[in-house]
């Protein structure tokens, strides 16, 4: 670990899968490596210190370095700020601290096609934390002179809506993220035949949304040493998608 920066660069071959977890007692002496390497934003030269099998905690951290949980915490803020975002490449393996010691949470979904018939099925890994679905209703205020307040009359509601980030990362196998983007940000182009974009289920975890894509945003978060895109993200808006024979089946009207 470098205590200068923000970014832990480990070469291939000085990487070590522990089978034991840390003692954290004896991780504070330094432990040897193959051969010294230097962090890339600093300069400075790292030493391993300490393995762990899993995240530590803040606690765990303050520990180990007898520093205090504040200390800790401003160092992994300074971390979030100073993280740099480029892949090492094949010759080692680069990440933030901020992002080893707080790993983003996914989720596996499925993006299907149901109208019209016969489309594909797109698997996806969302961003935990950014799920939102959100429902809304219209109403409209009545004028009554001389109250403290004025009373609401219900208007409309809104179809739900599901807003997320989805994750993609194609470091594992060396191929351009774009591609695999792509597939997703085009379930959005109007179909020849029905002349509107395809109708979609969107499946997740007994969850299911029959929408439509109403809008993307990508945003790419790593390269490859030969300049192409190897992680990225997608802000996703996802609208829900009812006939109006369902809308009147779902309200019990005839």
């Amino acid at each position: 670990l470098c205590g200068g920066c923000a970014a832990m660069r480990i070469p291939t071959a000085n990487r070590i899968d522990p089978l034991q977890p840390v003692d954290l007692a004896e991780s504070r002496r330094w432990l040897p490596e193959k051969r010294p390497f230097v962090c890339p934003l600093s300069g400075a030269e790292m030493r391993v210190i300490a393995f762990f099998t899993e995240p530590p905690t803040i606690h765990d951290i303050s520990r180990l370095f007898d520093r205090s949980a504040m200390d800790v915490q401003k160092f992994l803020l300074r971390c979030a700020i100073q993280s740099a975002n480029a892949d090492a490449g094949p010759q080692g393996v680069h990440m933030g601290c901020f992002d080893y010691f707080l790993p983003i949470k996914l989720a596996d979904a499925e993006i299907r096609a149901i109208a019209p018939a016969g489309g594909e099925t797109h698997r996806v890994r969302f961003i935990l934390k950014t799920y939102k679905l959100e429902k809304k209703n219209d109403f409209s205020e009545i004028s009554a002179p001389g109250l403290n307040g004025e009373p609401l009359q219900f208007v409309r509601s809104h179809s739900r809506t599901l807003s997320t980030v989805f994750y993609f990362d194609e470091r594992a196998t060396n191929t351009d993220v774009r591609q695999s983007m792509k597939n997703v940000a085009d379930l959005m182009n109007v179909d020849r035949q029905t002349h509107a974009p395809p109708v979609l289920s969107f499946e997740w975890a007994g969850f299911t949304l029959k929408c439509v894509l109403e809008s993307v945003a990508q945003e790419f978060t790593s390269l490859f040493p030969d300049g192409r895109p190897s992680r990225g993200r997608m802000h996703v808006r996802l609208k829900e998608m009812l006939s109006l024979q369902e809308l009147l089946q779902e309200a019990g009207r005839q």
